[in-house]
């Protein structure tokens, strides 16, 4: 059961990358997706690594996360970012893991963040994760059966994500919701394989106009019936933490005017496809 992790990065120095490898504690196979000025593929070997690098002109994290997608070749991948410090048993961790739940295709671990203010309490038991669940996962958390995943033919949505020029975030648990469609099976278990650093984000400038546009957006792009409800719990549920920046109302404005601005972008790549 091979592990190969995905990473997804921007503008780093070929001959640097494994600098970046050793920071991040990579000892399995791995695959950088690095979105730079230039478009290149190459093997580097580290010792009984491969490191597969796919240099690439294109934007936006989904974009990347899809190349990773088709071009992964590990039986069990890890979805990871570049700032993130893998637990030297990670791999052990993971095979472990998949061994003991043969009938899992998705397991999220633990990788707490160490700013203090993205931090997020970690269930101490073992629990499937359904559609509620999945919208409290990270995509640094995922790691996937790489056959289930192609079997479903399930991606990354490239409107959303950093980088996207559209909506800036919720990319994962779109993701997650169009697995869980598709009957792929999702587990979480409480074992930490790493911790990510969260010290900058390309995306969250706090609870602003933009934030809540693109999180309507993102509801709207998990379920089209189940939107407004879930707009509703969202600032209820998390009021204390966007109440010194905008209010109850001009919050629900906002997400509205994203929520209506995915359905008009979707109907009208819908016909677009129709026309071609």
């Amino acid at each position: 059961m091979r592990v190969e992790v995905l990473v997804s990065t921007m503008s780093q120095e070929d001959t640097l990358l494994i600098d970046l490898i050793n920071r991040m504690n990579i000892s399995s196979d791995s695959l950088i997706i690095n979105q730079t000025d230039h478009d290149a593929n190459f093997l580097i070997e580290l010792h009984d690594q491969k490191i597969r690098v796919i240099s690439s002109k294109e934007r936006g994290l989904s974009r990347s996360r899809n190349v990773a997608l088709e071009n992964a070749t590990g039986d069990i991948c890890v979805i990871a970012d570049d700032d993130i410090t893998y637990e030297d048993r990670y791999q052990e961790i993971i095979q472990e893991a998949y061994q003991k739940h043969p009938s899992m295709d998705i397991i999220v671990f633990a990788l707490p963040s160490q700013n203090i203010e993205r931090s997020k309490e970690y269930p101490s038991t073992e629990k499937r994760i359904g559609y509620l669940r999945s919208m409290r996962v990270y995509s640094y958390e995922i790691t996937f059966r790489r056959s289930s995943i192609a079997r479903a033919s399930v991606s990354f949505n490239e409107l959303f994500g950093a980088g996207s020029g559209k909506y800036s975030c919720g990319e994962e648990n779109i993701f997650l919701f169009n697995c869980l469609r598709k009957g792929i099976k999702i587990l979480y278990v409480p074992k930490q394989i790493g911790v990510v650093s969260h010290s900058t984000s390309t995306w969250f400038k706090g609870y602003d106009s933009k934030f809540f546009f693109d999180k309507g957006a993102m509801f709207y792009a998990m379920s089209k019936s189940m939107a407004f409800p879930f707009v509703i719990q969202y600032l209820l549920r998390k009021r204390k933490l966007y109440k010194g920046n905008l209010g109850f109302h001009e919050a629900i404005k906002n997400m509205m005017k994203g929520l209506f601005d995915c359905k008009n972008e979707i109907t009208k790549r819908i016909e677009n496809r129709q026309m071609d």
